[in-house]
C-alpha cells in the first residue's frame, strides 16, 4: 500500500510574471518542459487556474536489495578513489593519492554524515600533507634506503605520481566486497623503496570484519631492521608527541591482557582501541564512539611483538619489532583479521574489552578463512512512498514561487518523481528529480540526503 506523507499550506497568488530565470532544468528529458524547476521557481508551460492543486512527489527508488555492500570508483591517476560502504554501519575510502592505502573511515552509525575521518590526515613529524600517511592498515619499514618509507603516504601523489601501483577490484556484491592493493613503499620526499612490492588483499563484509591477505615481495635481497607489518593508523586529537603509558584519553589502545595496554615481553594474540569518552576532556569527549580490532593469523611468520606510537593528533597500535632479511625473488605472506566496531549497533560489536574482543579473535583462531559470499536475497516488496503538497493557489501566468520548508520537515531519502492533478495537465509524468532535505524547496535536485 502507498505511504503518503501529507505537507498542508495555503496561500493565495495573483502573479504576473513573464518569465523566470535563465537556466531552468526540465524535470525529464526528452519531454516538452511543462514543469521546470530553477533556484526555488516552480514553473509551467501555461497557466493553470483551479484551487485546491495537489503536486505529489512519489518516491521511485531502485529497490534496496536488503542493505548490504556498495562500491563506488571515481576518477583516474592518482585522483582515483574507491569508496566501499555497508549502508549505514561504515565507509572506507581507499586512494591511489594515498598509494592505495585505506585513507578514510568512516563511522555511519554514530556519524552518517561522515564527518570525522578516524584514520586521516595522519601528519607523522610534521603537519604536512604531502607526506602525511594516513591508513587503517599499514606497514614501516626501518633500516632501508630509502629509510623509513611507509607502505601507504600521501607522498605517492605529491612526489611520486608514476611510482607503479595498482588497484584491483575482484569481487563486488551486497554481501562481499573483495579489492587488491599493489605498491612499494615510500619515505616521504626521499625516494621509493622499489624493490619491494606490498600485495595486500581486503575481503570486506557487511558486518565489518575485513579479512587481510598480505604478500611482500623482493626482486633483489632485502634487509630492514624492523618491519612493522601490521599497523592500525588512528585520528587522535587527544595525542601527545611522542608517547603517553598507559593511555588516558581518546583512543584507548588494549590489548588481550592489558586495558589499557602499558607493556608486555611476549606478543599478544591480539590488540583493539577504543574511544573512551569518560575520561577525555572537552571540546574531544565525544570525537567518535568507533572501535578496531586487530587478529593477525596464528604462526604468521616475522609476526613480531605489539607495540604503541604516538605523534600529535596521531596514534599508531602495531605488530612489529621483527627484523627482515629476504633473499632475491622470495616472499612472506601474512593474514590478519580488522573488526570495526562502534556503539549503539545492532551488527558492529563495542569493542571496549576483552570480553568483546576475545571470541572475535578465538573464531578467526579457529577458521581464518575468509567466508563465502551469501547469495544475494531477492528484493523484498516496498510500498510506495509519496509527498503530497497541497496548494491553495491561483495562477495567471507561468511562474510559481514556492516558499521554502523548514529543513526538519522532510528527511525522506530517494529519488522521485512529480505527479500532478492540477488542472492544466502539463505536468511531466515520472521525471525523476530528488528532495534535498536542508534546502526543500530551494533545492530539488540530484542529492540523496
Amino acid at each position: 500500500m502507498p505511504v503518503t506523507h501529507r505537507i498542508l499550506f495555503s496561500f493565495f497568488l495573483t502573479v504576473t510574471l513573464a518569465n523566470c530565470a535563465n537556466g531552468e532544468t526540465p524535470w525529464a528529458e526528452r519531454v516538452s518542459p511543462a514543469v521546470t524547476v530553477n533556484d526555488g521557481k516552480l514553473t509551467l508551460s501555461q497557466a493553470a487556474g483551479s484551487d485546491h492543486n495537489k503536486i505529489s512527489f512519489v518516491d521511485i527508488s531502485p529497490p534496496n536489495p536488503g542493505g548490504g555492500m556498495q562500491l563506488i570508483d571515481a576518477g583516474s591517476g592518482t585522483s582515483r578513489t574507491v569508496t566501499i560502504e555497508s549502508t549505514g554501519l561504515f565507509r572506507l575510502v581507499f586512494e591511489a593519492a594515498d598509494n592505495w592505502g585505506i585513507a578514510q573511515w568512516f563511522d555511519l552509525v554514530n556519524d552518517p554524515s561522515a564527518r570525522t575521518n578516524l584514520t586521516g590526515p595522519g601528519y607523522g613529524v610534521n603537519n604536512d600533507i604531502s607526506t602525511a600517511e594516513p591508513g587503517l592498515f599499514q606497514q614501516v619499514f626501518y633500516g632501508t634506503t630509502p629509510d623509513d618509507p611507509k607502505l601507504y603516504t600521501r607522498a605517492a601523489r605529491y612526489y611520486f605520481p608514476n611510482s607503479p601501483r595498482t588497484f584491483n577490484i575482484r569481487e563486488n556484491s551486497a554481501s562481499r566486497v573483495v579489492v587488491q592493493a599493489i605498491s612499494s613503499p615510500i619515505a616521504g620526499a626521499v625516494g621509493v623503496l622499489s624493490n619491494v612490492t606490498g600485495d595486500v588483499t581486503y575481503y570486506i563484509y557487511p558486518n565489518g570484519r575485513i579479512y587481510i591477505h598480505s604478500v611482500l615481495r623482493v626482486a633483489n635481497a632485502q634487509t630492514a631492521s624492523e618491519w612493522r607489518c601490521a599497523t592500525l593508523g588512528l585520528r587522535d586529537p587527544t595525542s601527545a608527541n611522542p608517547y603517553t603509558s598507559p593511555d588516558a584519553t581518546g583512543w584507548i589502545r588494549s590489548s588481550m591482557t592489558q586495558n589499557p595496554y602499558d607493556y608486555a615481553g611476549a606478543a599478544e594474540g591480539y590488540i583493539f582501541a577504543y574511544w573512551r569518552a569518560s575520561t577525555t576532556p572537552a571540546p574531544n569527549t565525544n570525537f567518535t564512539k568507533a572501535s578496531v580490532l586487530l587478529v593477525p593469523k596464528p604462526g604468521n611468520p616475522r609476526q613480531g611483538r605489539q607495540g604503541r606510537h604516538n605523534w600529535s593528533g596521531w596514534k599508531r597500535w602495531y605488530y612489529g619489532n621483527a627484523p627482515l632479511n629476504l633473499a632475491a625473488g622470495q616472499s612472506l605472506t601474512q593474514d590478519y583479521l580488522i573488526q570495526l566496531g562502534t556503539q549503539g549497533s545492532s551488527v558492529l560489536p563495542n569493542i571496549n574489552s576483552s570480553a568483546v574482543a576475545g571470541p572475535i579473535a578465538q573464531a578467526y583462531f579457529a577458521n581464518p578463512t575468509p567466508p563465502s559470499p551469501s547469495p544475494t536475497p531477492a528484493p523484498a516488496p516496498r510500498p510506495t512512498a509519496r509527498i503530497e503538497i497541497f496548494l491553495d493557489l491561483r495562477v495567471r501566468s507561468s511562474c510559481i514561487i514556492i516558499p521554502a520548508l523548514r529543513p526538519t520537515l522532510l528527511k525522506w531519502p530517494g529519488h522521485w518523481s512529480l505527479q500532478s492533478t492540477l488542472s492544466s495537465e502539463k505536468f511531466v509524468r515520472q521525471a525523476p528529480v530528488c528532495l534535498s532535505a536542508p534546502r526543500l524547496m530551494q533545492s530539488i535536485c540530484a542529492h540523496r540526503v
